[in-house]
């Protein structure tokens, strides 16, 4: 049987741009850090953003999508809020219409530790 468990996976997705401007290294790390100290990590994936406008123009935004994760069986409700929180927060700050949080559960297994390599490298 394998080693799985379940996570429940958040994903904030955030605009690269705001204003016709880049984010600065200095408020997206600052976004990291915060995320990365309630969850003890994150993952930053480079994603474009694609929808309709009004007029049925396809316009497509650069964005980050960053996820963080934890087991479910230690989610509070407060790392609920704590996500939902920092996007309205980042979408005030960025003036953004709408920003998107996402949340699911997903299965994880690791498949390769420092443990399993003894003897092998």
């Amino acid at each position: 049987m394998e080693d799985m468990m379940i996570d429940k996976e958040f994903r904030l997705f955030l605009p690269k741009k705001y204003n016709g401007k880049r984010i600065n290294k200095k408020d997206f790390d600052d976004i990291l850090r915060r995320i990365s100290n309630r969850f003890g990590g994150s993952t930053v994936f480079n994603s474009i953003g694609v929808w309709k406008d009004d007029k049925g123009k396809l316009i497509k935004e650069p964005v980050w999508v960053i996820t963080a994760d934890r087991d479910v069986s230690k989610i509070i409700e407060d790392d609920i809020k704590f996500m939902s929180d920092m996007g309205v927060e980042l979408g005030k700050r960025f003036n953004q219409d709408v920003m998107f949080e996402t949340r699911d559960n997903i299965e994880v297994k690791q498949i390769l530790t420092k443990k399993n390599l003894k003897g092998v490298i």
